[in-house]
């Protein structure tokens, strides 16, 4: 359906077009193809780099303007009518994910201690997953939730805080995005990293 709502066809060979390429995805789901480092991730594989934390995405799929998409369901943190909820986001192209993307929102301040400490857990699981490593220099502005902009091997790292506008909840949200920039683009900062204790 959501196949169809994207292309809009208009006569029988059209629909058929969109359930062959609904198949054809399907397929190379089952069997996906290896991905060379410098053009970023499997999405399929990226699918479940927060799956061990009710986080995995739904299907990867061609969105608008050649993008290619996928997202989790938000995870509800908490009970009660301004509950928070996280969810995590994939974005490419159709043979590679080039931005993996971690968002807590925080609709009531009262309960958000416990959240913000679950959206630092899952931040090093997410940098661990997706990199290997958790660089070292991001450890800091993790534990203390601060902002932070930098460059490490072949991947922009960001945190970012941003408060709603209006309302009288006074509630935010936080962003972490991994970006691939490609080893031609990389300027890594130093190759230091923070491995967390295993499980």
């Amino acid at each position: 359906m959501r196949e169809i709502q994207l292309r809009q066809p208009t006569n029988r060979a059209q629909v058929k077009e969109a359930i062959s390429e609904v198949k054809r995805r399907r397929k190379i789901e089952k069997n996906p193809p290896e991905i060379e480092p410098d053009e970023g991730w499997s999405p399929y594989a990226a699918r479940d780099f927060l799956s061990d934390v009710g986080l995995k995405t739904q299907d990867y799929y061609h969105s608008h303007n050649n993008e290619w998409v996928a997202s989790s369901n938000m995870q509800e943190l908490n009970s009660g009518l301004l509950s928070g909820n996280i969810a995590y986001y994939i974005e490419g192209n159709e043979n590679s994910a080039k931005t993996l993307k971690l968002k807590l929102n925080i609709n009531n301040p009262l309960s958000a201690t416990d959240s913000d400490n679950y959206f630092r857990d899952i931040c090093f699981i997410l940098l661990y997953n997706a990199l290997g490593e958790v660089p070292a220099e991001i450890v800091e502005s993790i534990e203390h939730l601060e902002n932070y902009l930098g460059t490490f091997k072949e991947y922009k790292l960001s945190i970012s805080f941003d408060e709603f506008l209006g309302g009288a909840s006074k509630g935010y949200s936080r962003i972490l995005v991994i970006a691939h920039l490609g080893s031609k683009n990389s300027t890594s900062i130093k190759n230091r990293a923070y491995l967390p204790p295993s499980a």
